[in-house]
């Protein structure tokens, strides 16, 4: 990975050279060539004038670096708006007016300029303060469009910090007063966010559900709402990977990455990024030459645009391990799964939730590698550190508890098994759960219960509800595999 100093400066020169092309661009198309209208103009320096507080904010704070935060400058730089979003007609258009009230007016730009140095800051723990901050002062003003935005920034740092729930209730106030005041580019940036936190809890249907109204948003809108429509994109591909809808999650990451090549460089984080997703939309349909070359891509843009302790590169290297899983090749995925453990405590804490994937993830690799006692203290790990954070009948949990279920099984203490299954089982009872997800669980009880108490009227139901949904996710060698193992019990045939 590439060294952070150095790199960093890069990034820094890239968009101030961005803002100053942008801002001579704008007084060119307004003075000089007559081609922009007056009131359009002032809205791009408007524009422009907080972008620069963004850089302002996050020059500041890049004064004040040490340690983990060399981390955070690189997410904050990854995510700063182009400036040329500032010269779209659709976007400016959007951009809602100060106050008519002189006082009012001066507290509100005070306000909204507070907002774009905070955008430019990497707080880390203190990030989340400083949004609640802005929201009582926005609410204090009792202006609904920058309480909007200030709600928007209380979600964000929510859902960095791994509280699910207050991300989602905050997006979801944004949402609402975005909707309220027309500011369909806000509801639709709203929308797509809510889409990836319900993504991020494999709360699959939800998330469709806020895509689906972001659609309808964007289709609604009479101007063209580029970048919000291209982070709608990015999660409505994610939405469809979790539900098993890969050909749509293909689709989504190409729309996505030909909307961020109109606006970034070719080597930008978030483009790599967009082809890690797709990197496992294609290994899950099997396509794995074209999953191989989208990870390889993607790893060598994030390689060269982040430093090694970065929590974007870690998801990342998850996804490279994943490919690697899906493929039936544990070797290569190991090393990967625990660096990616490693980033991840490192840069988010050891009580983060993804702490708890990395940890369930090398469960996985090590049971498929066949080391199911290597692998159960792992999924005891994900089960703890998911306790401190998500409820306890949260979906999720079943991931872990069917891994650690499997594992028992494996280890000849099928009676232990048979606890955490039924309680994997129960929690994927929703309109979530993937079939192939539910038919695992279900294989696996069956197993549980036969090596325990024989094949009895249960034990076969679960074998044939096993196969069934593994077909229904086309998994046609997985329904041969329960099957072949149903007609071997006593008593069949």
């Amino acid at each position: 990975a590439a060294d952070g100093w150095p790199l960093l400066r890069e990034g820094i020169d890239r968009v101030v050279a961005d803002w100053s092309a942008a801002r001579g661009r704008l007084c060119t198309e307004a003075e000089v060539d007559r081609t922009r209208p007056r009131d359009e103009a002032d809205e791009g320096r408007r524009c422009l004038d907080e972008q620069a507080e963004v850089l302002v904010g996050f020059l500041g704070a890049l004064e004040r670096v040490e340690g983990q935060d060399l981390d955070r400058a690189f997410t904050v730089l990854g995510q700063l708006t182009p400036a040329g979003v500032c010269l779209d007609a659709g976007l400016l258009a959007q951009r809602p007016a100060l106050p008519e009230d002189e006082r009012e007016r001066e507290r509100a730009a005070s306000l909204r300029a507070a907002i774009a140095r905070y955008d430019g800051e990497f707080l880390g723990d203190a990030g989340l303060d400083g949004a609640k901050a802005l929201l009582a002062e926005a609410e204090e003003l009792g202006y609904p469009p920058l309480i909007a935005e200030a709600a928007m920034r209380v979600s964000r740092a929510s859902l960095r910090s791994g509280d699910f729930t207050a991300a989602a209730s905050h997006g979801e106030r944004a949402f609402l007063l975005a909707g309220g005041q027309a500011n369909d580019a806000l509801a639709i940036d709203a929308a797509a966010m809510l889409g990836q936190i319900a993504y991020e809890q494999a709360e699959h249907e939800t998330g469709a559900r806020w895509v689906a109204i972001g659609r309808m948003l964007a289709e609604r809108s009479p101007v063209e709402l580029s970048f919000p429509e291209i982070h709608l994109a990015q999660s409505s591909a994610a939405v469809a990977l979790g539900r098993g809808a890969l050909a749509e999650a293909h689709d989504g990451y190409l729309e996505t990455l030909a909307g961020y090549r109109r606006w970034l460089p070719a080597e930008h984080v978030e483009i790599g990024k967009v082809l890690m997703g797709d990197c496992i939309a294609e290994s899950k349909r099997g396509r794995q030459e074209q999953a191989e070359q989208a990870c390889k891509q993607g790893l060598a843009i994030i390689d060269r645009s982040l430093p090694r302790l970065h929590a974007n590169r870690a998801l990342a290297l998850n996804n490279a391990a994943v490919m690697y899983l899906d493929a039936g090749e544990v070797e290569p995925a190991l090393p990967l799964l625990r660096e990616c453990l490693e980033i991840y405590v490192a840069t988010r804490g050891a009580d983060h939730p993804d702490v708890g994937l990395a940890h369930h993830n090398i469960g996985i690799a090590l049971l498929d590698g066949g080391h199911p006692a290597d692998s159960l203290p792992e999924f005891e790990a994900a089960l703890a550190n998911w306790s401190e954070r998500l409820r306890e009948d949260h979906p999720m949990f079943a991931y872990p508890l069917t891994g650690k279920g499997r594992a028992l099984v494996e280890l000849g203490r099928s009676a232990e098994a048979v606890a955490p299954l039924r309680r994997a089982l129960a929690l994927r009872g929703g309109e979530d759960v993937l079939p192939a997800d539910l038919g695992e669980t279900q294989f696996a009880l069956a197993r549980a219960l036969a090596a325990d108490e024989g094949t009895s009227e249960e034990v076969r139901s679960l074998a044939e509800a096993a196969a069934a949904n593994y077909r229904r996710a086309d998994g046609e060698e997985e329904a041969a595999k329960v099957e072949s193992w149903l007609a071997e019990q006593p008593g069949q045939g």
